[in-house]
This record gives structure tokens, sequence and C-alpha cells, in this order.
């Protein structure tokens, strides 16, 4: 190749080639535009063509770019270039010549030679509304520190204190969340407003003004322009960035607490919402009863546990002699996407300062933190050894030592991780003592209830919900359970204080290995009424060998021996009666033996068996006691011909049973008030065979309730071990059915006085799991016929199998409920086509346990 190989000089003319066709590409570009006195920087059109043209012309107005059209004569810098080259030094190195033909230079936005480095400390901003449209934004940097270079550990050259910005600015007012505007200051349209700002003192002891020198004024003066410079083109890009220039937010601040809201999602010809106060505290819960238990759908899960927000009351804490406060009315707030806003109120307390000098004592001081919701192992809580002897001594933890293979998973409150939100705090009279001050008595408080964070999490506090996960070989204890936040609309730190639905925490599990579904689907099944049906059913059978063929044998239904494994359903029928659920269950049976030849004559028989049983359940609320009426019959007709000789006969027998659930102080009791006594009807027609010996025969002279009434007694009596809320068990109490089908029941405080905790006991009727509760149930009234308000802390419900619900909103007073499916099996207890769902309201704090 030429050039002795040395393609470098061919590379140079190329490349300077290339640049000077993009110069003539600019020249064109700024050719086809008249001789312009004014440019509009912002324009899209200028944006355009802005890098096509600038080989050839370039204007700069400035850090910031002004709106509109600006003369090209107070741009910071306006000039007109030549066409450039390039000069290659080296392998890696290249000067860039460039020729101004035409130049302006605005040397009036100097503010002199002089090196700027300073630190500044700023108090919180102010905010002075001016109209509905600007407000002036002052700006007090508490302490500004200037020095010589960029080594601040070095003594300043000069210091001062509370020098005051102050910029008119304009405010963008948007609509978020209904009729609620959020309101944001539009930080392009600051005004740096002189009149109103001020120099207001020097630290060194130097009266300010009229006493300095002419040289420290005015390098004062150049200071203080550096910073107004500042302030403007840099510090409110930074504001905007991180979106602090909301200056009103919807569900920002609040002063005081709000009630909950309603339950909006239904009409008011379709609900009731009681609210009820407690005497002598300051704690009030609204109860989802009667009819608004209507609208609850069930999931496709054997078991359902649901959490609502919480309340209640935590002792006084102290870190060593720099920290106490009194604690009272710490709330959860569930929020969408697993989350929770969970807030502290300290009553009365004690701050040192973090300068180790300074105290401070305060009152009703209110502080929230946006934490993560979690589920994790036993093996995963860090929490110290009182907790562990704690728990290992609770009736979770005395549980899962019964059961060797038992473990169990927490649902908790991730304080390590928790974010403070300024903007449902408060602290009334912290500014007393300046700005400054309140800066220093906010950051001590925050970094103490960091401490205070992690010593709830050591003891255990942060527990929402503890459940006992069991081998997949156990019938009815969970194997597999997780957890998500339900709720109507998204519910966040920023719209959590308006009125909407409350979230619902829904813990969800399945039995005897079964997966999780993927999706929630509506499930149905569950208990009927099984033992009296099937003792009180009679039907026929086939004369065995040996026995007289022309003879009528009859059996019961449980000694039937291929009838007696087989399931028997419920149905629901619709009754006129208000105030009732009815269910119904009945078999028919009819055949008929007939003979005929040469030695006899035509003749036979024919024998029918019809039993029918029916369910009833109550859905009147009554305060302390809960009828549920088993009434049955069953009917023997027997026909037959002889020759010319046609008969009939017919016999029946009836009996009705009463089982009350009552509520006393220990919890439920289940009774019943009478023996149950078949009453016999006399036979009808003639025949030999009599029907009414037949039935009396088959049908037992008492009908034996024992098992029914002990099964329930399993489900209802005595404490609840299988869901922990604070890993206390609660005993159940005032009973009620909604028009569903709904078994709601209180949850009450279980005592070692009035029962005694079963033993994990295989049965097809005991639910598996349940929160602690809080108060006594002993107090409740009835407000109208179907409206109940008790002032107990939670309840249970039984649900049918039809589409329910939604979760019920609540107010933020610590409601839950579960839902738990058990399977049915020959010879239980079973209600007619009802699945388990309980609603638990619990306290969650006391001296030792928070949550």
């Amino acid at each position: 190749m030429c050039l002795n190989d040395n393609s470098a000089t061919l590379s140079a003319r190329y490349l300077n080639a290339q640049l000077s066709a993009m110069w003539e590409n600019a020249v064109e570009c700024v050719g086809h535009e008249s001789k312009m006195t004014a440019v509009d920087l912002r324009s899209t059109e200028y944006n355009k063509h802005k890098y096509t043209r600038s080989l050839a012309q370039f204007h700069f107005a400035g850090n910031k770019t002004p709106r509109g059209s600006i003369s090209r004569d107070n741009l910071f810098f306006d000039a007109a270039f030549g066409e450039p080259r390039l000069e290659f030094i080296c392998n890696h190195e290249v000067a860039l010549y460039l020729k101004l033909q035409n130049d302006h230079f605005n040397k009036s936005t100097w503010v002199g030679g002089l090196e700027n480095h300073f630190h500044i400390r700023f108090s919180p901003p102010r905010v002075k509304a001016l109209c509905k449209h600007e407000v002036v934004l002052y700006f007090t940097a508490a302490e500004v520190h200037f020095h010589e270079s960029e080594d601040f550990s070095r003594e300043p050259i000069h210091s001062f204190a509370d020098w005051e910005f102050a910029f008119i600015v304009n405010v963008i007012e948007e609509n978020v969340v209904g009729q609620a505007s959020s309101l944001k200051l539009n930080l392009s349209s600051t005004h740096f407003v002189p009149l109103i700002s001020f120099l207001l003192s020097k630290l060194q002891p130097l009266v300010f003004c009229q006493h300095l020198s002419t040289v420290l004024a005015q390098e004062v003066h150049i200071h203080f322009t550096h910073i107004t410079n500042f302030l403007e083109y840099y510090y409110f890009e930074l504001l905007a960035t991180y979106n602090m220039h909301c200056i009103y937010y919807p569900g920002g601040y609040r002063g005081h607490d709000f009630e909950a809201p309603d339950f909006s999602g239904i009409s008011e010809d379709e609900s009731e919402w009681t609210r009820v106060v407690e005497q002598g505290g300051n704690s009030s819960s609204t109860v989802v009863w009667s009819e608004t238990i209507k609208r609850m759908v069930l999931y496709g899960f054997d078991h359902m546990v649901a959490v609502s927000e919480s309340s209640g009351c935590l002792a006084k804490w102290r870190y060593g002699t720099k920290f106490w406060a009194d604690f009272s009315n710490i709330k959860v707030k569930l929020l969408s996407g697993d989350k929770a806003l969970v807030t502290f109120t300290a009553d009365h307390g004690h701050i040192t300062l973090k300068d180790k000098r300074r105290e401070y004592d305060f009152n009703s001081w209110t502080i929230s933190y946006e934490v993560d919701i979690k589920m994790v192992d036993q093996a995963e809580l860090h929490c110290d050894e009182d907790w562990l002897t704690w728990f290992a001594c609770s009736g979770l933890g005395m549980h899962q030592h019964r059961e060797t293979d038992t473990a169990v998973k927490h649902i908790i409150l991730d304080f390590a991780n928790a974010k403070y939100i300024y903007k449902h705090s408060s602290m009334p009279a912290m500014w007393d003592d300046g700005s400054l001050v309140a800066v220093d008595r906010l950051e001590s408080f925050i970094y103490y209830m960091r401490k205070y964070l992690d010593v709830l999490s050591l003891g255990g506090h942060n527990i929402i919900h503890s459940t006992p996960i069991f081998p997949r070989t156990h019938q009815f204890g969970l194997t597999s359970a997780s957890f998500q936040v339900v709720s109507k609309n998204t519910v966040t730190v920023t719209n959590c204080m308006f009125e909407h639905e409350v979230p619902v925490l829904m813990v969800v599990g399945m039995i005897c290995g079964r997966p999780l579904p993927a999706e929630i689907i509506p499930w149905g099944s569950g208990w009927a009424v099984g033992s009296p049906r099937w003792r009180t059913t009679v039907v026929p059978r086939f004369p065995r060998e040996g026995e007289e063929e022309w003879k009528v044998y009859l059996t019961t239904w449980d000694n039937h021996p291929s009838r007696k494994n087989k399931e028997c359903h419920w149905k629901k029928v619709e009754n006129t009666n208000l105030g009732w659920l009815e269910y119904a269950w009945e078999h028919r049976d009819e055949w008929s033996y007939e003979r005929e030849g040469t030695r006899h004559g035509a003749s036979g028989y024919s024998v029918l068996c019809h039993a029918k049983n029916q369910l009833c359940i109550p859905t009147m609320y009554r305060p302390r006691s809960m009828e549920i009426i088993l009434r049955g019959e069953s009917v023997l007709r027997l026909q037959g011909k002889e020759e010319k000789d046609n008969w009939s006969k017919r016999s029946s027998a009836k009996w009705s049973v009463k089982i009350h659930v009552n509520s006393e102080p220990s919890g439920l009791r289940v009774v019943i008030a009478d023996q149950v006594q078949p009453v016999f009807e006399k036979t009808e027609g003639k025949w030999d065979l009599d029907p009414y010996t037949l039935l009396e025969e088959h049908l037992p002279r008492i009908v034996d309730m024992k098992e029914v009434v002990e099964e329930l007694k399993e489900v209802f009596e005595g404490a609840w071990e299988y869901s922990y809320t604070g890993l206390k068990p609660c005993s159940l109490t005032s009973p009620v059915f909604t028009p569903n089908g709904d078994l709601v029941i209180q949850l009450n405080n279980f005592t070692e006085i009035s029962t005694i905790v079963r033993p994990s006991i295989a049965s097809p009727l005991k639910p598996l799991f349940l929160g602690k509760p809080a108060i006594d149930a002993d107090h409740q009234s009835l407000i109208r016929s179907s409206i109940a308000t008790p002032l107990t802390n939670g309840f249970l419900t039984t649900s049918s199998s039809s589409p329910l619900l939604t979760p019920p909103a609540v107010d933020g007073d610590d409601q839950s409920f579960i839902v738990d499916k058990t399977e049915i099996v020959p010879g239980s207890v079973e209600f007619p086509d009802l699945e388990t769902n309980i609603i638990d309201k619990t306290e969650m704090y006391d001296d030792t346990q928070m949550f």
C-alpha cells in the first residue's frame, strides 16, 4: 500500500471531511431561518434541530432555561461558528479547532471570581399562601459555613445563621382520590423575592449589616447570591426529582384519629352497622352482624383466617436513661401488597437528644411505619430466650410438643425493614423551641423508636398469627399454609385514611397434603346430621335363606348391609317461616312381591318405607341461647292381594328434638331439652300383618342423640387450640345463624377454670384453627329483631355452600374471621351443606404480648 502502509493521514483526511460535511449541513439548516433577534429554547421546533445546527450556531441561556422567547442579547452565551477542523496529536488524542465568527457573552450574570465551597443545614421549609394559585416558599438556612476548599473538615472562613430565602411559586392542584386533591409546587416557576429574604445574624460575635466592614459586606452579598442561585438552579430540581415538592397529599398528616370507614359496598336496606363503645375504655368496635354477613364469599381452601385491622395497648418501655415512653393505641392498618401501616402513640415520654446534653419531655406523640407482612417458620424468628420459654409453655407450644412432627408458621410484621411515614406522624409542641431543635428531636425520637422496634421483634410482639403445620398423614391439621391481603380497592399509605372497605389478611391452608389452589374459587360441602336419620330410617329387605317368603322383613339404614356406608345428602328447601332455615332429607323405598301359577292363584304384596327428616335452624338472634330443631317421620305402608281380596294398612312414627347451644361464662354448652321418644300412630286398615308392630320393633324406643351431643360438644365446648393469635386459645359464645346458613359465634378468653383443654383428637367436626380473643363476652344487647350488638371481640361463622362473599369491612379495632372446612365420614354428626367460617376479633396486646 502507498504511504509506507501508514493510513493515519488517510483517516485524518476522512474524519475532517465528515466533520466539514456536518458543518455544511448545519450552516444550511441555520440559513433557512431569517435573522432572529429572539429564540424559544423550549419549543419543539428548536429542540428538533438543536444538535443538527450546533456546529454552526449555538445558544445557551444559563443554568435555567426560561419559558417562551428570550432575546439573544439576554442569553448567557450566543455564537456563530466557522468551519471546524481536527488535528491529530497521537493515536488517542485529537485537537478540535472551533472558529468563532460572531459571539455574545453576558457578563452581567457573573457574581464574582470568589471560589464558593459551602455547607448548609436547613430548617424545615415553610409555605405561606398568597392566593389560590401562588404561595411564598421560605427556606431557612439555620447554619451556613463557607470554606476555602473542598475540605469541609477544616474550619470555615465565615459562618452565618438563620439566612432566609423567599421564593414565589405557583401551585398545581391534582385530583387524585375522588374529590380530594393533592397540591404540588411548580418549581419551574420560582421567582426569588429579595424584599422578604433576610440575612438575620452571624455566628461570630459581629452584628450583621451596618457593623460589618464594606469588604465583608460585599463578600456576604456574593455568598448570599451564590446560595440563591444554587437553590434556584439546582436545589429545586433535586426536590422535584425526589418528589419532595408535594405540600399536601390525600391521606397525609392527621392531627387526630379518624373513625374507620363504614361498609360502603352495601345499601342501607341490605345491611346494618352498629357501633358500640366499651364503657370505661377508649376503644370502639364495629360489629358486622346479621344481614351484612350475607355478602361473605368462601373460597376453595380447607381453612381460611381473615385478620383485619387491629389496636391495643402496650406498657411502658425504657432505653437506659436516654428514653422512656408510655405507649397506647398501637394500631395496625392493612395495606395492599402485603404491607401494613403500624402507628404507635406515646402518651408520655422523655428523650435525650443526640448531642447527649439536651433533654425533652413530650406528650401524645404519634409515629407511623410502613412494614412488610411476611410468613416465616419458627426457626426464622429472631426472638430472645424469654419468648422461646414463654412459647414452650403456651397452648401452641404444648400442642407442638404433643404432636412431634408439627411445625409452626408465623405471620409477622417485618419491623427490621420498617419505613418511617412522616405524613401519618404527629409530634405536638415539637416546634416550640425553633425548627432546628425540632429536627434534632425528631431525629432522636426516630433513632430510639428503631431500638424499640428491635426489642418488639426480640420479644415476639410482631407476630400477628400462628398456624400449626401437621404432616400429611394428619386428618384435620393443616399441611400447608399461605396468606394474602385481600381488598376491594388498592389501599396504600397515601389513601388508607379515606373511606374504603378495609383490607383483610387471609390466612389460607389445606389439609391431608392437598396443594393450595392456584386461584380463589367458591367451595361447598360440609356438615350434615347423620346418625339419627340412619337409625330412624326403616327400609325393607329380602328374605334370607331359611326365612319365610310370605312375610315382611325390615331393617334400619345403619344396619342395612349395602346402605349403611352410603352418605345421605341434605337439601335446602324453601319455606315461608321467616326466622328459620329448613333443610330436608328424604328416602322412599318401595318394592313388591308377586306369585302366580297353576297351583296357586295370583297373589302378592308390596312394602313402602318412607322416611323424612327436617332440620330447622334459627336466623333470629337470641342473646344467650340458640335452638336447633331436628324432626323425623317414618311411614310404613303394606298392601296386598290374594285372589279377589285386596288390603292395605299404614302406620307412622314421629319424633322431634330440640338441641340448645347455651352461652355460659365458660363458653358454649350443648344440651338436649328432653328425651326423644318416637310417637307411633295406630294401624289403619285390615290384614294380619301389623305395620304398627313392625315399626315399633325396628325403631328405637328412644332416639339416641348422645352421639350428636358428644360430637357437638367436641366441636363447640372447651378451648380451641388449633389457631392462635397471641398464642392463646379461646372459648365460644353467643351463636347465631345468618339467612345464608352461616353460623356466627363470638370468641372469648378461655380460662382453665371454665373447662379443660382437650388433646388433639381426630374428629370430623373439630375445626382447625382459631385466634385469641380479648374481652369478656358477657355484655350483649339486642338492638332490633335481627341486629345484635355484642361487646366481645370475635365471631365464628359456619357457612353454606351458596356463593357468598367479599370479606366484610370492619372498624379498625382488630377483628378477624376464620374459615375451616372438614370432611364428612360415615357415622359422624353432620350439618347439611355447611362449611365452617370463623370470624375472630382479638385483642393483640397485653403486658407481655403485643400481637
